[in-house]
């Protein structure tokens, strides 16, 4: 029995990296199918679209997959799993901006500290 993720086409999809989210404009979720699984609860099948450098990304076609992979949820009906791959895309850009400022702060962070360092190391001592 198919799952579904056959349907993707991994292979004629585009790829986004995890790292790439945070620049989508327009992210959206693109359903791409509904599957029963063994208990027989529906599973919805997304993937991604927006625009990324001012090219779009999904459309009729299908959305893009991120690290290699889809958005699986479950929900009761269209409207319901829709919200929720909204909602965990969303929140996954949030939590990798938040990652990738973290980065840079604490880069700035090292790079203003060592400065100092640097600074007090030269610092010549003079009579007054």
């Amino acid at each position: 029995m198919s799952d579904g993720f056959d349907l993707l086409d991994k292979e004629l999809r585009e790829d986004l990296s995890v790292e790439t989210l945070p620049r989508l404009e327009d992210p959206c979720v693109v359903l791409e199918a509904c599957r029963k699984d063994s208990d027989g609860a529906k599973y919805w099948i997304f993937t991604v679209g927006g625009l990324l450098d001012g090219r779009v990304i999904g459309g009729p076609d299908g959305g893009a997959l991120i690290g290699g992979q889809c958005i699986v949820v479950h929900g009761r009906n269209k409207p319901e799993a829709n919200a929720l791959a909204y909602e965990g895309l969303m929140d996954t850009i949030g939590m990798i901006r938040m990652e990738q400022e973290a980065r840079i702060r604490r880069g700035v962070d090292k790079a203003a500290n060592e400065g100092i360092i640097a600074d007090v190391q030269n610092l010549s001592v003079r009579k007054h």
